[in-house]
């Protein structure tokens, strides 16, 4: 007797943004020896990303926090596809990093990156509107009156007057040229926003300004952040879930309110007691594990030389980010310390 007709399967709700186990090496040269008569050159191998999985969906706001060289810049540079991964893969709307010109010109609407350096996005003999309608010209999307109309619209939507476009770089504020960045930035109308630095070089008032803005975009049209930064009260304002990286390692990961309210990983904790602005404030605390840090172990956690809560276990085992519960992830051997995914059900 058949069986009753198999319904339509349902279709498997991807991420928009999904990394798979992504690594990134990068040689460095480091003189030269000589074997026989033939000269060779000595490289060094620097691991900036190391075993990442991350996934980021649809109108997720989600931030990258840690010391210069922990890796974030080359994690947004992976995800907005100007590098290739050394392992692993990046995924963005189930388009990979290893497709045709085609998809990569698919990838490029559907990503784009706001650069820390607002002075340099800009050409400086270019005027404003000219810049912020260069990704319109370039993939034909706009011309004549509707080019003219959409970069006036773009200026509007960041709180920059339409007028504003015929005046050069050089003649507006550092506010200004940060919001006619982002302004270019969605010129293609992309899914996902990577956001480099967004406000290192403004003040109190205009970062504060700049996050609200991002947090604006991103409830208006639906659009996905990666906001990279080493404030940690703009990623506090900005963003929903934070990564904290460490020589190229996600240690932690979580909600962004209860990561900065009770840091788990010793390494959170170091970078939320130097934060001026945290109640914990304490550069005491902080101030000697860059000397700590230098001497690591191989094979052992990457964070052994500077972690004051280190025990003898730490220079021998690599810990796994793994879940202590409420979406909290943590690669640390005192895991024990947390509630236990069992514990909190």
């Amino acid at each position: 007797m058949p069986g009753k007709p198999a319904g339509p399967k349902r279709a498997l709700r991807l991420a928009l943004l999904e990394m798979r186990e992504v690594s990134k090496v990068y040689s460095k040269p480091q003189g030269f020896w000589s074997f026989r008569g033939r000269s060779r050159q000595h490289r060094k191998f620097i691991e900036a990303v190391v075993s990442v999985d991350l996934k980021v969906d649809k109108g997720e706001a989600v931030g990258f926090a840690g010391e210069s060289g922990a890796g974030k810049s080359t994690l947004a540079a992976l995800a907005a596809g100007l590098t290739r991964p050394s392992a692993g893969r990046v995924v963005i709307d189930s388009l990979d990093e290893r497709g045709g010109r085609r998809q990569r010109l698919r990838r490029a609407r559907q990503v784009q990156l706001v650069w820390q350096d607002t002075r340099g996005s800009f050409d400086p003999r270019m005027k404003i509107g000219t810049g912020v309608g260069e990704p319109l010209r370039i993939h034909g999307i706009a011309s004549g009156k509707s080019f003219d109309k959409k970069i006036n619209l773009l200026l509007e939507e960041v709180g920059l007057a339409s007028s504003q476009r015929e005046r050069y770089p050089h003649e507006l504020s550092g506010g200004q040229l940060q919001r006619a960045v982002i302004a270019r930035a969605l010129a293609l109308n992309p899914r996902l926003l990577i956001c480099d630095e967004p406000a290192s070089s403004l003040d109190a008032k205009h970062k504060l300004r700049i996050a609200e803005l991002l947090s604006r975009l991103r409830r208006d049209r639906g659009l996905a952040l990666m906001v990279i930064a080493h404030d940690l009260a703009l990623i506090r304002m900005s963003t929903q879930i934070i990564n904290v990286m460490y020589k190229g390692h996600i240690v932690e990961s979580g909600l962004t309110k209860d990561v900065l309210a009770d840091p788990g990983h010793p390494y959170t904790k170091l970078l939320v007691r130097a934060d001026p602005a945290s109640p914990s404030w304490d550069m005491e605390f902080f101030g000697d594990t860059a000397a700590l840090a230098a001497g690591v172990a191989p094979g052992g956690c990457v964070f052994t030389g500077g972690c004051p809560e280190r025990e003898s276990a730490c220079q021998e085992v690599e810990p796994k980010l793994i879940s202590v519960g409420a979406g909290r992830r943590i690669a640390c051997l005192r895991k024990s310390t947390f509630p236990q995914p069992e514990q909190l059900q």
